[in-house]
């Protein structure tokens, strides 16, 4: 199977969407991870918006699970959304 590469990761309203490749031997597939922003409270913009958009694309299914883990882990914290430059209440 041929992979189809995205240009970039994508934000909606509700979810960024991270483009991913999963590597099995010689075979790239491409995964999409997906971040849901309303469960999180995370929205479009900032340190966070900054990072997502100079990251590779499409990145790595492993380091694109971690991402979103992190962010998930990170997502009640409100000194994380300070340092992101999420303000205020979403």
């Amino acid at each position: 199977m041929e992979a189809v590469e995205q240009a970039k990761h994508v934000w909606s309203k509700g979810t960024l969407k991270l483009s991913c490749i999963r590597t099995r031997g010689d075979v790239e597939t491409p995964v999409i991870k997906t971040l849901d922003l309303v469960d999180t409270g995370y929205r479009r913009g900032g340190l966070l918006e900054e990072m997502v958009a100079s990251s590779e694309c499409p990145m790595s299914d492993q380091r694109g699970y971690k991402l979103i883990r992190l962010l998930k882990a990170s997502a009640h914290d409100p000194d994380v959304k300070h340092i992101l430059g999420l303000r205020g209440k979403v």
